[in-house]
């Protein structure tokens, strides 16, 4: 009876954490730092899957051993890169992909199976060791992000559930191994639980203006956001784009633009796009008018020229010849 109740909070802390995983998969797919978090959630699963398993079958696979220790690295990287990274940059994806890289050139070259001992004695705490110092620079990351008054309330729970996770396992090896999959039940919930309180946070702007000082800095946010990604170059840029990419509720980001800037979101992001053309025709000689217009991210040549003649009150050929 009391290996069926630590079987079922077993398997219930995996399915857990693959549905969320799935879920942040496709709920926040353009939303890069919580693109890293559902990766962290998937090995999560493999890791956690592999214990249980082991523990309640008694023998296991070598391969599968192995990739339940390697899992650790790919837990510690892909969790360092979303609490580190507010935006994801090219060299976090490069950072991420060149771990996997190693470690797939690694298992072909010293597998498990072949390599025991090595594996028990040595790398398996090489592995451990690797996984802790990413824990450790999570955390430090997080410290600076408070020093800098950032917004860390969903990485604190996440990282201080992983680490609980890590502890449990450490744990386990003193106590019972189970320890671990139950943990990862825990891990779960409290993600879980993150979510739903961001979801009547983000609720509660509904029907009423947002206080000025929090539509002021979400503002900056939202500009900084858009500037520096660039994020208005992208033809049909719709809302839910831009409000994955903040973190935010699509209706959140129409209401500041509406009740702070009188803006609707097309206008915002065609206001962004002239300010680029601008800049454009008064330096790039290479591109024609209608290429300049492409580039800044509109789809089409009437809707540049219309947007262009209202917001500077003349045509792209006689803003050139006014600054020529």
């Amino acid at each position: 009876m009391q290996n069926e109740i630590l079987f079922f909070f077993s398997a219930l802390g995996i399915f857990n954490t693959l549905c969320i995983s799935i879920y942040l998969f496709l709920r926040y797919k353009t939303f890069k730092p919580y693109l890293f978090l559902a990766i962290f959630l998937l090995f999560v699963t493999a890791r956690v899957g592999i214990s249980c398993f082991y523990f309640f079958q008694g023998k296991i696979a070598p391969i599968l051993i192995q990739i339940g220790l390697l899992s650790n690295l790919l837990m510690g990287v892909s969790l360092y890169i979303f609490i580190s990274s507010k935006h994801i940059k090219p060299k976090d994806f490069i950072h991420f992909f060149s771990v996997v890289i190693v470690l797939v050139i690694f298992s072909i070259a010293i597998p498990f199976s072949s390599f025991f001992l090595l594996w028990d004695h040595t790398i398996r705490f090489i592995i451990h060791g690797i996984l802790t110092i990413y824990i450790v620079a999570s955390w430090f990351q997080l410290y600076k992000k408070h020093r800098a008054k950032q917004k860390i309330y969903t990485k604190l729970i996440i990282l201080t559930a992983f680490t609980l996770l890590c502890l449990s396992f450490s744990i386990s090896l003193f106590t019972s191994y189970i320890i671990g999959p139950i943990g990862a039940t825990i891990i779960i919930y409290v993600t879980i639980l993150k979510f739903f309180l961001s979801a009547r946070k983000s609720n509660k702007y509904r029907n009423r203006k947002i206080e000025d000082k929090t539509a002021e800095k979400l503002i900056l946010e939202i500009k900084q956001c858009v500037i520096d990604h660039q994020l208005y170059k992208k033809q049909n840029l719709k809302v839910k784009e831009l409000a994955d990419e903040l973190g935010i509720q699509p209706h959140v980001l129409s209401q500041i633009l509406n009740d702070n800037l009188q803006l609707s979101f097309t206008s915002f992001i065609n206001q962004l796009r002239i300010r680029e053309v601008k800049k454009m025709l008064t330096s790039e000689t290479r591109l024609t008018i209608e290429a300049i217009g492409e580039e800044a991210g509109f789809g089409s040549k009437t809707t540049f020229f219309k947007v262009f003649r209202a917001e500077v009150g003349m045509t792209p050929k006689e803003f050139i010849k006014n600054n020529s």
